[in-house]
């Protein structure tokens, strides 16, 4: 393994840990808040597989590329209330409709 890939897979664990750190902080103040409790959940996607998906639509070049890093990784903003059932609030900051589950 040649200096930068090992230089470049210690920043990706180092900015991995900060993340985790991070969604512990979060998960402990949710934790104490009262019923029922926000939170934000991330869906994440390989940009392989989105690749994959664009080749087979037809893509290529530029709108390949972009369609590529398009929903990575999706925040949805939920309310969960104590039963375990959840509502949407938001996906990537944008407000949604109320689901229930």
């Amino acid at each position: 393994m040649t200096t930068d890939n090992t230089t470049r897979r210690l920043a990706d664990i180092a900015h991995k840990m900060a993340a985790l750190e991070a969604e512990q902080a979060q998960l402990q103040g949710v934790q104490a808040a009262p019923w029922p409790k926000r939170t934000t959940m991330y869906v994440r996607w390989s940009h392989e597989r989105s690749y994959d998906i664009g080749k087979q639509l037809g893509l290529t070049g530029e709108a390949l590329e972009t369609f590529t890093y398009f929903g990575y990784e999706i925040a949805l903003d939920i309310e969960v209330r104590q039963d375990g059932s959840f509502t949407y609030l938001a996906c990537d900051g944008h407000r949604v409709l109320p689901k229930e589950s």
